[in-house]
Formats: C-alpha cells, sequence, structure tokens
C-alpha cells in the first residue's frame, strides 16, 4: 500500500500562523490581546504569524478558547505543514 495515489499530496499548504493572522485581522483583535488571552508572549504569537515557529496542543486548546477554531483544526493545520516541508 505504497501507492502514491492513496496519499494525501497538497499543491501547497500554508503555515497555521498565516491563518492565525488573517482570522485576527478579521476580528480585529490585537497581537498583544490574543497573546494575553491564550497565555503566550507576543513574542511567540509574532513568530508563529511570521511563520518562524508552531504551538503545541496547549496553545492550540488556547486557540480554541479564544477564536472558537477548533484545536483539531489548529493541529491538522501544523501537522499538514511539517509533513509537506519534511517531503520537499
Amino acid at each position: 500500500m505504497n501507492s502514491a495515489a492513496n496519499r494525501y499530496n497538497p499543491d501547497y499548504v500554508i503555515h497555521p500562523g498565516e491563518y492565525l493572522k488573517e482570522v485576527l485581522e478579521s476580528r480585529e483583535i490585537k497581537k498583544r490581546d490574543f497573546a494575553e488571552r491564550v497565555g503566550l508572549s507576543v513574542k511567540a504569537v509574532r513568530r508563529i504569524i511570521a511563520g518562524r515557529s508552531l504551538y503545541s496542543p496547549d496553545a492550540a486548546l488556547a486557540f480554541e478558547k479564544t477564536l472558537d477554531i477548533h484545536a483539531d483544526v489548529w493541529m491538522k493545520m501544523a501537522e499538514a505543514y511539517q509533513v509537506f516541508h519534511r517531503i520537499e
């Protein structure tokens, strides 16, 4: 079962930070306020948005509570990004 036809193989994926940036902008939430709400430093939030780091499952749960976007969405986006960039 090693067929390429049976594998998920996207043309591209975005860093979850890009999506986070869009969500924060659309909801007019400042990075500093978001960082406070989810228990991260402003620097950590900026690094995520800039695509220089990802987040932990605990952070994904905090994102869910703050943004009402399920933690599974955040974790699957992070996983897809990591897998895609390991393959390249």
